[in-house]
């Protein structure tokens, strides 16, 4: 049997806490920004499939050819697929295209 000898210090315990936890939701920010970033780099791959297809099939989806590289000419910082949906969504309210 071992018995552990080691003092426990709630001072310790809570000075560790002060210092940890910050820095816990600092790196939990960071990986979640990283994560956006990557998902934003995946979907902006899906864009050369989207420049690949006709248009009479991109105009059933609601987008033109410019529209989709348009899309892939913003920076990673903006959801271009959230942009482009903007542009199909309006689009479709004035029965453009």
């Amino acid at each position: 049997m071992t018995m552990d000898i080691t003092p426990h210090d709630s001072r310790v315990s809570a000075r560790n806490d002060w210092i940890l936890a910050p820095i816990g939701r600092w790196i939990g920010t960071i990986r979640r920004h990283l994560e956006l970033h990557r998902q934003r780099r995946i979907d902006r791959l899906a864009y050369n499939h989207m420049l690949a297809l006709d248009d009479a099939i991109l105009k059933d989806i609601g987008v033109t050819r410019h529209d989709v590289i348009s899309a892939n000419k913003l920076p990673l910082s903006q959801n271009a697929a959230l942009e482009l949906r903007k542009v199909a969504v309006a689009r479709q309210q004035i029965g453009a295209m």
